[in-house]
This record gives structure tokens, sequence and C-alpha cells, in this order.
């Protein structure tokens, strides 16, 4: 997580290393996403403490910024987010794909 850009990467950034002396991985940027996104859902319905209800309020969600990038959830609630996929060749990373 070096290439960071927004503000909500930097505040994640900051605040995890305060908190644990540790720079964050994506490991830990996708599960604060996460957690992100179910709080957003739980206070989208009148039912926070039903998971259903929680699942349902997810495809409501309108497009967030993460510690990732934009994040948004279709009607099947599968998260949409930016991603770049690498490759190791001869020993180092190379770009494939960026979506």
């Amino acid at each position: 997580m070096d290439n960071l850009t927004s503000a909500v990467s930097k505040k994640f950034v900051q605040r995890f290393v305060e908190s644990t002396g540790k720079k964050p991985n994506y490991f830990s940027a996708f599960a604060y996403d996460s957690l992100r996104a179910i709080c957003m859902a739980m206070e989208r319905t009148d039912k926070p403490n039903d998971p259903e209800a929680i699942r349902g309020a997810l495809a409501s969600l309108p497009p967030f910024e993460g510690t990732v990038g934009k994040i948004s959830f279709d009607q099947t609630r599968d998260a949409s987010f930016p991603m770049i996929v690498m490759q190791i060749r001869d020993g180092h990373p190379i770009k494939v794909q960026n979506q």
C-alpha cells in the first residue's frame, strides 16, 4: 500500500500505523472496507440486527470511496472495485491487467 492517493487511503494507513506500529497490507485494507460496507448497510435498514436485512441493504449501497478505491455493489451484492493483477515473471512482478 505504497501508492496511495486518496484521502481515505492515507487516513486509513495513518491510523493503522498509529494503532499497530506496522504498515497495513491489502488484506487489512479489504477487511476495513468490508466492515465499512457492512456498517453502512446496517445504517440503511430498520433491522440492523437481522443478517438478511443487512444482506439486502448491501445491494442498495451507493458507490463509496474505500481504501482500495471506489467500491460498489450490484443487485446480487457482488462487489466491484479497482484491481491490479500481477504475475511473477523471472522473479519480478509484472502488471498483467488493470481493472
